[in-house]
Formats: structure tokens, C-alpha cells, sequence
């Protein structure tokens, strides 16, 4: 049993010593592989082929993003101009109502002028009427009143006439 025992350990120490070993080697095969893979990319960064073709991706980059730019500024101009043009019409349809709010005001005042002024008038045509009505009035009373005076007149002539012989020849 103690060999056994022995022997069972022995294979474990075994396989556990090949795996060290085979991690090992993976270790040492990868920073192999990867100082093999960095000696060719820097390599190949530094070559002049790679460098040209960096060059004409980074012009390209650069140009798109130039364009992009300015296609973003067109954009922003044309809303800032859109924007503008709107506050313009904002504005000219305010004056254009405000003009006509001054235009029905004006109408009303005139109107109130007119209709006072018809008013004015109507109220001196009134008056003119009972002036009128009144110098009438005077009038006919002022007539009435001389002719009374002339009747009592004719009557006082005539009973002082009355008194008198009537000759049928004139003196005088």
C-alpha cells in the first residue's frame, strides 16, 4: 500500500510538473509571438508605404471632417437666416396691424366726428326753428298791438268826431 500510495503520488507530482512545464512554454511561446508580433508592426508602422497610406487616411479623415464642418455651418446659417426672415415677417405683420388698428381708429374718431357734428347741426337747426317760432311770435304780437292801437285810435277819432256837427262842405 505504500508503494501504491508512493507511486500515486509520484504520477501527481509528474503531472503537475508537466503542466507547470507546458504553462511554461505557452508563456514563454506567447511573449515570444507577441514581441515577434510588435518587431513587425513597428516595422511596418515605420515604413514608408504604411506612413504614406497613414498620411492619405488622415487627409481624407481631415476633408471629411472639413466637410462636415461646413456643411454644418450652411446648415446653422441657413436656419439663423430662416430664423431672421421669420422675425422679419414677425415684425412686418405686427405694423401691418398695428396700421390697420390706427386706420379703424381713425375711421371710429371721424365717425364720432361726424355723427357730433350732425348733432351740432340738427341742435342749431332747433334752435334756428324756435328763434324763428319766436321773432313770429314778437311779430304777430307786435302786429296785434298796432293794430289795436290803430283800432282804439279810429275809435278815440271817432267819438271825438262824434261830437262834432258834420258839415257837408270842408273848412279850410
Amino acid at each position: 500500500m505504500e508503494v501504491k500510495a508512493r507511486a500515486l503520488r509520484e504520477e501527481e507530482r509528474r503531472k503537475k510538473l508537466a503542466e507547470l512545464e507546458e504553462q511554461l512554454i505557452e508563456a514563454e511561446t506567447t511573449a515570444r509571438v507577441q514581441a515577434w508580433v510588435e518587431s513587425k508592426v513597428t516595422d511596418a508602422l515605420g515604413s514608408d508605404v504604411v506612413q504614406r497610406s497613414l498620411q492619405q487616411r488622415l487627409e481624407q479623415e481631415r476633408k471629411l471632417l472639413e466637410q462636415q464642418v461646413h456643411e454644418e455651418l450652411n446648415r446653422e446659417r441657413q436656419l439663423a437666416e430662416e430664423a431672421e426672415r421669420g422675425r422679419r415677417e414677425a415684425i412686418d405683420q405686427q405694423k401691418l396691424e398695428l396700421r390697420k388698428l390706427e386706420e379703424e381708429r381713425q375711421q371710429m374718431e371721424q365717425a364720432v366726428k361726424a355723427k357730433q357734428q350732425q348733432e351740432d347741426e340738427h341742435e342749431a337747426q332747433r334752435r334756428f326753428a324756435e328763434l324763428a317760432a319766436k321773432m313770429r311770435e314778437a311779430d304777430e304780437r307786435r302786429r296785434r298791438e298796432q293794430q289795436q292801437e290803430k283800432e282804439r285810435r279810429e275809435k278815440g277819432k271817432n267819438r271825438v268826431d262824434a261830437g262834432r256837427p258834420k258839415f257837408s262842405f270842408k273848412l279850410g
